[in-house]
C-alpha cells in the first residue's frame, strides 16, 4: 500500500497512564481532543481507498462485560455479519476481540474491536478497513506490542 500525505510521529498515548499504545509505523497520527476527561482519544490513518483507521480510546466509566454485552447487543440489533467473537489474552488480562462488517455489497466495511479491561475501565482498539482490504502488519504488530504483558 502506498502512504499519501505526511506521516506525523505518533506519540504513545496516554504516557503516565496505564495506556501505552503507540500507532503503526507509517501511520499518520492524529489529534483527537475529548471534552470528557472520562476518555482518551488517539487515532491513525492510513491513506487507502477507503482510508484505513486506527483509534485507541480509554474509557473510565465502562467495565468490561458491559462493553462486551453493549457490542454484542449493537451486532445483533443491526444484524452485522461477525466473522470473529472471541476472547484472548492481551496485557495478561482476559480481553475480546470481535471482527464484523456492515454496508452495502462493495461497500462493506469491516471493523476488528479490542477490548481490554484496565483496573480503572476499558481500553478499546479498533481497526476499521474496507472489504477486501487485509488486516495491515503494520496494525498487527502495534497490537501486539501493546498487548504484551509487562
Amino acid at each position: 500500500m502506498l502512504v499519501l500525505g505526511a506521516s506525523l510521529a505518533a506519540p504513545a498515548l496516554g504516557a503516565g497512564t496505564d495506556l501505552a499504545f503507540s500507532g503503526p509505523a507509517g501511520w499518520s497520527h492524529v489529534t483527537q481532543t475529548a471534552s470528557d476527561p472520562s476518555r482518551q482519544f488517539q487515532q491513525w490513518r492510513f491513506a487507502a481507498d477507503p482510508p484505513e483507521i486506527l483509534t485507541v480510546m480509554k474509557d473510565t466509566t465502562t467495565n468490561f462485560a458491559d462493553a462486551i454485552a453493549t457490542m454484542k447487543k449493537n451486532i445483533a440489533d443491526n444484524g452485522f455479519k461477525v466473522t470473529l467473537d472471541s476472547n484472548q489474552t492481551c496485557q495478561g488480562r482476559p480481553s475480546h476481540i470481535t471482527e464484523f462488517a456492515f454496508g452495502p455489497q462493495g461497500h462493506t466495511t469491516i471493523i476488528n474491536r479490542l477490548i481490554v479491561p484496565q483496573d480503572d475501565g476499558i481500553v478499546t482498539v479498533t481497526y476499521t478497513r474496507g472489504e477486501g482490504f487485509n488486516y495491515d502488519d503494520d496494525v498487527k504488530k502495534a497490537v501486539a506490542a501493546y498487548c504484551k504483558p509487562a
